[in-house]
């Protein structure tokens, strides 16, 4: 199911429980050794560890790595296939966002949440930003949520956009909001975890996962959050991909050299006769370059082609 709806001055984009049928690697944007450290040279050893924690034929003096050291290799090891076949799932996915949340939600419901929910925001307009929602949250609160608009006033977004830390919550929180927590309640929304990320061109995400029963531990986290920071990150990248590729100009509608500059100048608040000076061209070639860019970047003046052009990383 997707639907669109305005909220506040927002364009929110809803997407519930659909997938997509194209399937993309992505992995040459996000290469493993960049996402896990890389734990192997061409021999197949570890690498990057102590010489006496190496593994190998010739790394196992007897008596010189204690269990404790081995059981930390096999753990590292253990997460970095894990991050290799999360990323696998998630890359075959990449052309969608809704699937990409769906395999998601797989993922971190063998972590222990139910329901997971995934939010982009892209600033292309300071007045009217995009906002990107897929979530696998239940019909019924997500029903009940926009019908009262939450998303104003949810507790939740407002402490993590205001915070880089991630952030454990439960509905017996009364600090603020005691109507929103007791209908998140009544819907079975009652133990969670989420986390903001940044990305390129000023996109801001937002990880939410919930479950209606137990609450959230540190000691579980101690095995579960590096993992779940991981993925906030990498479904930022993907997700924001994924749309970022849909505001990109297509290759008829690339700015040319000579638009970019003009549009560089502009950002650097210079008129059109100061730019025509500097670059040794007449003001009407100047606008006619100005207009140009215009059409190419569907705005309606100057100030919002400058803006769009920086946040899609055009000027550089």
């Amino acid at each position: 199911m997707s639907s669109s709806s305005k909220v506040g001055s927002s364009q929110i984009c809803f997407r519930l429980n659909s997938r997509s049928e194209n399937v993309s690697n992505v992995r040459r944007m996000y290469p493993s050794e960049n996402l896990a450290p890389d734990l192997y040279d061409g021999d197949n050893e570890v690498t990057g560890l102590p010489d006496e924690c190496r593994v190998g034929p010739s790394y196992f003096p007897p008596g010189n790595v204690g269990s404790c050291q081995l059981l930390q290799i096999d753990r590292t090891i253990n997460v970095t296939v894990w991050r290799e076949q999360c990323l696998n799932r998630l890359a075959a996915s990449a052309e969608s966002v809704d699937a990409i949340v769906l395999e998601l939600a797989e993922i971190v419901s063998q972590l222990g949440f139910e329901y997971c929910s995934y939010v982009l925001r892209i600033p292309l307009s300071v007045s009217k930003p995009v906002v990107i929602w897929s979530s696998t949250y239940p019909a019924h609160w997500l029903d009940h949520y926009f019908a009262n608009k939450y998303l104003d006033i949810d507790p939740i977004i407002q402490r993590v956009t205001h915070d880089s830390s991630p952030l454990i919550w439960a509905d017996t929180a009364v600090d603020s909001r005691p109507d929103f927590w007791e209908d998140a309640r009544s819907h079975g929304i009652r133990h969670g975890w989420a986390l903001a990320t940044h990305g390129a061109c000023m996109t801001t995400g937002m990880l939410s996962l919930a479950r209606s029963s137990q609450a959230v531990t540190q000691a579980e986290l101690a095995d579960t959050e590096m993992k779940l920071v991981w993925l906030s990150h990498v479904v930022h990248g993907l997700i924001g991909s994924v749309e970022l590729k849909k505001l990109m100009p297509g290759p008829a509608t690339e700015l040319t050299a000579r638009e970019r500059e003009v549009l560089r100048w502009s950002a650097a608040g210079k008129t059109v006769g100061e730019i025509g000076a500097i670059l040794g061209i007449s003001e009407r070639t100047v606008t006619f370059h100005i207009t140009g860019t215009l059409v190419k970047l569907n705005v309606v003046n100057k100030t919002q082609a400058v803006s769009k052009a920086l946040i899609l990383d055009l000027l550089s």
